[in-house]
């Protein structure tokens, strides 16, 4: 089965770089690309610079098509789900994965018809916080049925009473095996390991330099910054595997000298090496 996270991340600019735009969201002239990671192994899979504003249905259903057609073209008969929040729960996009046979749980946007719905058991859990004066009650009603383009999609609802009020969030799924506890909690709640991995991408590799004019410019360094993720990430497992790896030494060396507009790098020993470097 192949389990992938996709979440857009927000990406700063100090410039009036092509394709940055006004977020009011952030308040900030920014990027949002797109971070898509394979949740088994947490390697990176995708890595696309956008446009700085909320993606449209149109747009992240091409690139969902583009992933699910280059995922199958190497494993035709792998199984793919895909987890996203609230920008991909709509309806068009979920119909393109039931189409095409792709597992989902996607945030699901609240609106009038499913306040309306929830309306009982939300009022229950107020009381029954207010009455048992607990600080927090969590209930996960049952789940709601609804038809999205002819087709059969779940919709959870995990309620949170607190003092603060009551927090609501809606899963929809089209996954048919399973509780909603075990969807909510197991299967959706998991992609918030896909912010950490996005956070370790651009707090440890400050893969969100995008200070070039040019979006193929970017790009190229989004790419470049995911390959050095994916080589920090090989480092690390192989250290895992083997404890003496702490002992060997390393061919070639690099020490970056990030300057204004050029980085020099050195050339450390060669490997095996007994003697000082050449």
């Amino acid at each position: 089965m192949h389990d992938d996270r996709v979440d857009d991340t927000v990406d700063v600019v100090h410039g009036h770089q092509q394709l940055s735009l006004f977020n009011a969201h952030y308040y900030r002239r920014c990027f949002l690309p797109i971070h898509v990671y394979d949740a088994a192994t947490c390697r990176p899979v995708a890595m696309v610079l956008r446009l700085g504003k909320t993606p449209t249905g149109e747009e992240i259903r091409g690139y969902l098509r583009r992933l699910v057609r280059r995922i199958r073209a190497r494993w035709p008969t792998t199984r793919i789900l895909i987890r996203g929040d609230g920008h991909y729960g709509r309806a068009h996009i979920m119909a393109r994965c039931e189409n095409n046979g792709v597992d989902y749980p996607f945030g699901q946007p609240g609106n009038k018809v499913l306040q309306r719905l929830v309306d009982e058991s939300a009022d229950d859990i107020r009381t029954r916080r207010a009455l048992e004066r607990k600080s927090v009650l969590r209930v996960m009603p049952k789940p709601l049925q609804g038809e999205i383009l002819e087709d059969e999609t779940s919709r959870l609802r995990s309620h949170r009473g607190n003092r603060d009020g009551l927090d609501i969030r809606f899963v929809v799924t089209n996954l048919d095996k399973g509780s909603a506890e075990h969807i909510y909690d197991v299967i959706y709640c998991a992609r918030g390991r896909a912010e950490n991995l996005i956070k370790m991408h651009k707090s440890q590799l400050a893969s969100d330099r995008t200070s070039c004019r040019s979006p193929i410019a970017n790009q190229v360094r989004l790419v470049l910054h995911t390959a050095a993720y994916w080589l920090m990430l090989t480092l690390r497992e192989g250290g895992a595997h083997d404890a003496s790896s702490a002992q060997r030494r390393v061919g070639y060396a690099a020490a970056q000298a990030a300057q204004a507009r050029r980085t020099t790098a050195h050339q450390g020993p060669t490997y095996g090496r007994t003697g000082p470097a050449a």
